[in-house]
């Protein structure tokens, strides 16, 4: 399962989004209900209450709305997020915050939940993934190889390369560069 959920992709009933951690998981159920459970005691942390319980599906817009659809495409919740057209992430953190980051090129965050509870960091296995920075001609600023636990922290590793670097956009991809 994933953690994040890219701009045009949907998350329909029954699926969900897990943390890195594993601690926390995002689930469309099938009363149309946006819900954030923590684990291992299985408790609501988060809802939506959508109007209706007809809903098919959850997508974020290219405008960083996160939306609740039928199938016949009429909302029934939104976080009103609205913002400039762009590419947008939908992240279930490790801390139990739900996040919507915009990909580029500021990697700011319009909208969260603020469910987040501080937890001991636990160490896991990191994993190699590359980071090229660009600048506003789009020539490469920075490409090298980085080190880590997952593709949210990987993600936020190379924003944090890109603003020291006063880059305006980059891309991660896994393995090495």
């Amino acid at each position: 399962m994933a953690s994040i959920l890219y701009t045009g992709e949907r998350l329909r009933v029954g699926e969900k989004l897990i943390s890195d951690s594993g601690r926390y998981h995002l689930i469309l159920q099938p009363d149309g209900n946006l819900v954030i459970y923590n684990e291992p005691e299985h408790e609501p942390r988060w809802k939506t209450d959508p109007r209706g319980n007809d809903v098919s599906y959850v997508e974020i817009q290219t405008d960083g709305n996160l939306v609740m659809y039928t199938d016949d495409r009429q909302a029934r919740w939104a976080s009103d997020s609205v913002g400039s057209i762009g590419n947008y992430i939908l992240g279930m953190q490790s801390d139990g915050n739900l996040v919507i980051y915009l990909e580029s090129p500021t990697g700011r965050s319009p909208w969260a939940t603020h469910t987040e509870e501080p937890e001991e960091p636990t160490p896991g296995p990191e994993s190699e993934y590359c980071c090229t920075v660009y600048d506003r001609h789009d020539e490469a600023v920075f490409n090298g190889t980085i080190q880590a636990s997952s593709l949210t922290s990987a993600f936020m590793k190379c924003n944090q390369i890109r603003e020291d670097n006063f880059g305006t956009a980059h891309s991660i991809s896994e393995g090495s560069c």
